[in-house]
């Protein structure tokens, strides 16, 4: 997986870079079926004036979806370290219904648009043919 990390009102250090870096990789180690080496994560970094990080997470996937999600915290790396949550729930949505249609990759089973709403992926899975129709 390729990551870019855009700060904004403050300056990316090696520790940060090897922080995100470390996290997105035990994601990636640990869902490598569905995360491929071509895919994009996109993390943002925004310093609020009152003292306030927010950590926003855009990973793009295989047929232009994405998985995305936001945190806020006043500590950088204990923000960092949240982010895992709600995009293992959303990887781990995404594999299930993979399982359920028997497809190789997440990618491939998504052909409507993803909606996220609070950190939630919503798939419309209507159109995927049942296991009688292969």
């Amino acid at each position: 997986m390729q990551l870019i990390i855009h700060g904004k009102n403050i300056k990316i250090i090696d520790a940060i870079h090897n922080a995100i870096e470390k996290n997105l990789t035990h994601l990636e180690s640990k869902y490598t079926k569905y995360i491929k080496n071509d895919m994009v994560a996109k993390v943002d970094i925004e310093r609020h004036s009152n003292n306030t990080f927010k950590i926003s997470v855009h990973i793009q996937m295989l047929n232009k979806n994405y998985l995305q999600c936001s945190v806020e915290d006043y500590d950088l790396y204990v923000g960092i370290r949240k982010i895992l949550v709600p995009l293992e729930q959303q990887l781990h949505r995404l594999k299930t219904n993979a399982k359920h249609t028997g497809e190789e990759s997440v990618g491939l089973i998504i052909d409507k648009e993803t909606t996220v709403k609070n950190t939630e992926v919503i798939v419309d899975i209507s159109d995927i043919p049942s296991e009688d129709e292969y």
